[in-house]
């Protein structure tokens, strides 16, 4: 009886520790994001990330607290001999959560740690034809998104976007668009959407588009999208989210209803940042 007894007690408080999880995080959260942003650490993003510069004033602010909040609760771990410095994780840090700044920094309660090497890095990736046969293949990557929650970066691929800025390459936003991506199970090139319209409105501008890029290609004409969006539905939309927040004037003028969706998913107008 003594044993029942126990076994339901503990129980009981297995149950309360679960339901009382998630107003912990808030709470916890909440007292991250009432702290003052350090002002070395706006200084250094002002000086560092050109879109920082370019943001509302409100959005930056509500940008600031996502950083504070994902800064607290993300690790990050340096690979092949990289030490990791503050710079670092306020740059990478400051680009992810700028997609998420306007959708709640719990887009990323399943990202759990941000593996950061010096340059790009040899990835072994399995692939498998057409008649099933599988074979294995070594790639040379500037980043890598895995359904774990992990988040692989290159720093020289990091640097190198910042220093490329106005062109459509930041492979920040590149595997963050990944994880949004894989938050429901499949990298399929659909984040998860508010609802069966956003669904449907969603699968027919991003099918339409897609298959429009693939056509242009083999036509040999000139896109804005580069040749890599074609390859699957999942890297389109990785390679799209680049080209809104990099090149945003752009897409908008040429891709309009794709500008649309993106700005409608992220809630974000980059393009109003640099009229």
């Amino acid at each position: 009886m003594i044993g029942l007894v126990v076994i339901l007690l503990v129980s009981a408080a297995l149950i309360a520790l679960i339901l009382a999880g998630p107003w912990l995080r808030q709470r916890q959260r909440a007292r991250r994001t009432a702290d003052a942003f350090p002002p070395h650490w706006d200084a250094m993003l002002t000086r560092k990330l050109p879109i920082y510069r370019q943001l509302p004033v409100d959005l930056k602010g509500r940008l600031r607290q996502s950083i504070q909040v994902f800064l607290a609760e993300k690790e990050f771990v340096g690979c092949a001999g990289l030490q990791i410095t503050e710079e670092m994780r306020l740059i990478v840090a400051a680009q992810a959560c700028l997609l998420i700044v306007n959708r709640g920094i719990e887009r990323y309660d399943y990202v759990r740690t941000i593996l950061v090497y010096p340059a790009a890095f040899i990835a072994e990736h399995e692939e498998r034809d057409e008649a099933g046969v599988h074979t294995f293949e070594q790639k040379v990557l500037g980043g890598e998104s895995w359904q774990e929650g992990k988040v692989i970066l290159s720093w020289q691929d990091v640097r190198d976007g910042l220093e490329l800025s106005g062109e459509a390459y930041n492979v920040v936003y590149h595997e963050f668009a990944h994880q949004l991506d894989q938050a429901d199970g499949a990298a399929n090139g659909a984040p998860l959407l508010d609802d069966a319209e956003s669904y449907r409105r969603w699968s027919v501008v991003f099918k339409e588009e897609f298959e429009q890029l693939q056509r242009a290609l083999d036509n040999g004409e000139a896109t804005l999208l580069p040749e890599d969006a074609a390859e699957n539905p999942g890297e389109f939309f990785a390679i799209a989210t680049e080209v809104f927040m990099e090149q945003p004037i752009e897409l908008r003028h040429r891709h309009l209803q794709l500008y649309r969706e993106l700005s409608n998913y992220y809630r974000l107008d980059p393009a109003a940042w640099c009229s």
